[in-house]
């Protein structure tokens, strides 16, 4: 019941029991008045400091609602772009290899494995910045010397000397010797063994069959097996 009508109820009784009533009873509803009137003062106060000690910004939900935003926002964030880059020759795994836009030469080769004992290092600008669909050969020091595979030191979305249908590898059945050649480990002589047994054979009916070539071994085949094929 709300305090001023509690109030309003016990001036009421006052007045009509007032004449009539001792003295004692009369003190007895003055206090009663008292203690009530302190005790709704006393209410007032809590609820006074409870609504004091309640942030205003304290609303349930918010710091919920505020997470399920930024992870929204996050969501909605454009991935990084990526570049595939083919990269060939004297690095320990040659191979296609995917980076993020804006990668340099020298970190690709870190991918692959680092340069081989034999390459030429200075052959490439190693800091050069790469871009999606390039390949890159990195000769040796021999092959750097003798210029082989010059055309497709850097090569941007294929090179002359690679066949029109060209996926990045060399066709062991239509290559010409100088395509034969942009390979690693494969000079002058190699390409015209592999031209000789190609004819005398027939052609190549698998990759491993250029281990049937004069003066290539499985060494030199693990080299250039991701860069040969025979179709």
């Amino acid at each position: 019941m709300n305090l001023r009508v509690k109030m309003m109820i016990i001036a009421a009784v006052l007045c009509l029991f007032g004449a009539g009533c001792g003295g004692e009873d009369q003190v007895y509803l003055e206090q009663a008045v008292a203690e009530t009137a302190a005790a709704g003062t006393e209410t007032a106060g809590e609820d006074d400091v409870s609504r004091e000690e309640q942030p205003a910004g304290d609303v349930p939900g918010t710091e919920e609602q505020e997470r399920a935003q930024e992870v929204s926002a996050a969501e909605g964030q454009e991935p990084d772009a990526i570049c595939y880059v083919y990269l060939c020759g004297a690095v320990a795994h040659p191979g296609v290899y995917e980076v993020p836009s804006g990668s340099r030469i020298y970190e690709v080769i870190q991918l692959a494995g680092g340069l081989t004992a034999e390459a030429s290092a200075s052959s490439v600008n190693q800091a050069e910045t790469v871009s999606d669909g390039q390949m890159i050969f990195l000769p040796t020091v021999e092959e750097a010397q003798a210029g082989v595979g010059t055309d497709v030191l850097n090569v941007s979305g294929g090179a002359a000397g690679e066949p029109a249908e060209t996926d990045g590898r060399v066709n062991l059945n239509t290559a010409t010797g100088e395509e034969l050649m942009t390979l690693p480990g494969i000079g002058q002589s190699k390409a015209d063994d592999i031209l000789a047994y190609r004819q005398e054979s027939g052609g190549f009916s698998s990759i491993e069959e250029i281990m049937n070539v004069t003066g290539i071994k499985e060494g030199l085949y693990n080299r250039i097996k991701d860069n040969i094929r025979v179709k």
